[in-house]
């Protein structure tokens, strides 16, 4: 009965999860983007994130939690990317326009000198904005642009869309920030510089200039002051979310503009985020991602990394019968984790002559914060679980949640037990580890070529599998 039991329960929460779950936003969970660069924007379109930032920096995932590094086509600063009309436009210094149907495969529209901020499409036009100088250029396919405005140093740093309108915004407190209707005749609006960010959202825009002020307007003529301090903003699933960055770095939140809750991201500094998929993903300096829905709590179990291999280097020679090999750890996304198996053949297949080496280390470098062991990510799903209620039930049943959470924590704990999988292990073979890397040297036949690989896996039925490299040892004297 277990079995039937455990699935029924299974799918009782992934119905929850389906039905019920928003992204919570007062706790975001770091990943590892695969990039050091700093990211200045991400957008979600055609179920993939994409991620721009510095020397051309480009990364996608499917769900903010594997990312993958792609060729952007450029070495300039990417600082704005949307999607929009089936295709995603990133602009970036040097007057660069990118575009991809994808995500992964980008074409270079143009080049040129500008430093381009933002951009922002409505009306049947693309709009983009230049900091230095303040310039703004239209395009309605993406292929020809035309400057339609040029005002100097205004430093226009952002720009939205909505209610039939576009608001441009500028950073110097000399600078003009504008309106238009049609992407092409700009006129100013009275917003007080310094901004650097501006979205559309809840039928009304919202303005922030870090710590020089904020504003809301729901036409983009009357403008009132709020409280929100940051210094960048986006809309998506009903909340605001803005990005302070200097005194306090923080991700802050909001329902309608103006009474706002934050998550304090110490050190680190966020530059831009987006909502998809379910979840909202945060970018910043120094390759920093998170997001704000942790789907790893909802039962899904990803495989750790690639482990990358160190030595012997591929298609070395007189290497010492007694071998030593190292690799880097892999980052396991779930935190679980990770064991390695080494293979070493004969054959470039590993059909014949195979040594098999298990290193039972559990080794784990995930950066994230969740509760450990089964039976805590357990109990953090049904506590995420009884939210979900809470938002299906609505105030009529809230108090029959009490009764109705144990009792499914109950048959989920019986049902399927609390085991996390089990690894069997062989001899060690002198395993050593590091903080990043693990070290097992074998004793082999002199003379003879070797093929090896390692396969990381995180005792739960996902494996991740390296290169295979090749090295000979030296014959006998």
């Amino acid at each position: 009965m277990r079995k039937p039991l455990c699935l029924l329960t299974t799918i009782i929460m992934l119905m929850l999860y389906v039905g019920g779950a928003n992204a919570s936003l007062d706790k975001w969970y770091q990943r590892n983007s695969m990039v050091t660069e700093n990211l200045n924007s991400v957008a979600f379109g055609s179920n993939i994130f994409v991620a721009v930032g510095d020397k051309g920096r480009l990364i996608t995932s499917p769900d903010g939690v594997k990312w993958t590094l792609r060729n952007s086509s450029t070495s300039t600063e990417l600082t704005d990317i949307l999607f929009a009309n089936g295709m995603f436009v990133a602009v970036g210094t040097n007057g660069t326009i990118l575009k991809s149907i994808d995500g992964i495969n980008w074409e270079v529209k143009r080049t040129g000198t500008e430093w381009f901020t933002a951009i922002a499409v409505g009306n049947g036009q693309y709009v983009v904005t230049a900091k230095y100088p303040g310039q703004i250029y239209v395009s309605s396919d993406i292929n020809a642009w035309t400057r339609v405005y040029d005002g100097g140093y205004s430093a226009l740093e952002d720009v939205a869309y909505g209610n039939g309108k576009f608001i441009a915004v500028a950073s110097l407190y000399n600078g003009v920030s504008l309106k238009s209707v049609d992407g092409i005749i700009w006129t100013p609006v009275n917003l007080k510089p310094p901004l650097f960010g501006i979205t559309y959202g809840a039928e009304r825009f919202v303005a922030v200039g870090s710590d020089y002020g904020a504003y809301v307007s729901f036409d983009g003529e009357n403008w009132q002051s709020t409280s929100v301090i940051g210094s960048k903003i986006t809309f998506g699933n009903g909340q605001y979310v803005t990005l302070s960055n200097g005194g306090v770095n923080a991700i802050n939140y909001s329902k309608d503009a103006n009474t706002w809750s934050s998550f304090v991201t110490n050190n680190q500094y966020v530059n831009n985020a987006v909502y998809g998929n379910g979840t909202f993903v945060a970018v910043g300096n120094n390759g920093y991602v998170s997001q704000s829905l942790d789907l790893l709590l909802y039962g899904i179990n990803y495989p750790p990394e690639k482990p990358v291999l160190v030595g012997p280097s591929n298609n070395a020679t007189d290497i010492g019968a007694k071998t030593t090999f190292t690799w880097n750890k892999a980052i396991d996304p779930n935190g679980d984790a990770v064991n390695y198996t080494l293979y070493i053949s004969e054959s470039s297949l590993f059909e014949t002559n195979v040594t098999q080496v298990i290193s039972n280390i559990n080794s784990s470098t995930a950066k994230q914060d969740t509760s450990n062991g089964p039976n805590g990510k357990m109990f953090a799903l049904f506590g995420s679980c009884s939210v979900m209620l809470g938002g299906l039930y609505r105030r009529k049943t809230k108090s029959y949640l009490k009764y109705l959470l144990p009792f499914v924590v109950a048959i989920t704990l019986c049902s399927c037990g609390g085991g996390s999988g089990s690894n069997t292990a062989t001899q060690n073979n002198q395993t050593t580890t590091s903080a990043n890397q693990v070290v097992n040297t074998v004793q082999l036949k002199d003379n003879t070529v070797y093929y090896w690989k390692v396969v990381a896996d995180d005792g739960k039925g996902a494996t991740e599998e390296s290169t295979v490299w090749s090295f000979k040892t030296k014959g006998v004297l």
